[in-house]
């Protein structure tokens, strides 16, 4: 399952979609970006916050105004994509390294998935507040909170894991060229 996920391709190609969303979410300072949802309603849309509670998030959709919810239905309709991408890229590249090195675990690769669900959740709530037009719906608020709790921790376990399983690989290639210099030195 996870070994068909494990292609260079596909990390180049979903590492490029998940780039250029990243750079409009994150970089751009225009429309669909988290700079024009923060310039529009003065306060970091709650996406970006870790596990916001429903009194944070409630306030900053009624601090928003007409022009606030727009530019965070913007910034929406981005997020419909990007937690997919980033999620694959983790995926694929994690599936790469555990392949190889792990087999035996090489399901620990669709740990992402994880965290892409909880975006999800997130997004889902947050257009349920949308759809309110700043009205009360507290439920919403507290799924949104959920939501980017596990999203958040499921992001960090992922980046953490392809960091680490990074850094063996480096130190094993380290050992192996040194063992290989101490051979070919001994054979000289």
């Amino acid at each position: 399952m996870v070994e068909g996920l494990a292609d260079r391709r596909l990390l180049a190609g979903f590492g490029l979609v998940w780039l250029v969303l990243a750079g409009v979410l994150f970089a751009w300072r225009g429309r669909f970006s988290l700079a024009a949802v923060e310039q529009a309603c003065g306060l970091s849309a709650p996406d970006v916050r870790f596990a916001p509670s429903a009194a944070d998030t409630q306030a900053f959709v009624a601090g928003c105004g007409a022009d606030g919810l727009a530019a965070y239905r913007d910034l929406q309709l981005i997020d419909l994509v990007y937690p997919a991408a980033g999620a694959l890229v983790l995926v694929v590249a994690l599936a790469l390294i555990l392949v190889r090195v792990a087999p035996h675990v090489a399901w620990l690769a669709l740990v992402p998935l994880v965290a892409a669900i909880g975006d999800y959740l997130e997004n889902a709530a947050a257009w349920a507040l949308l759809g309110a037009g700043g009205s009360d719906r507290g439920w919403a608020a507290q799924v949104l909170q959920v939501g980017s709790a596990v999203k958040v921790v499921g992001s960090w376990v992922s980046w953490l894991m392809l960091s680490s399983l990074v850094v063996a690989l480096l130190v094993r290639a380290v050992a192996r060229r040194r063992r290989v210099a101490g051979l070919v030195g001994e054979a000289g």
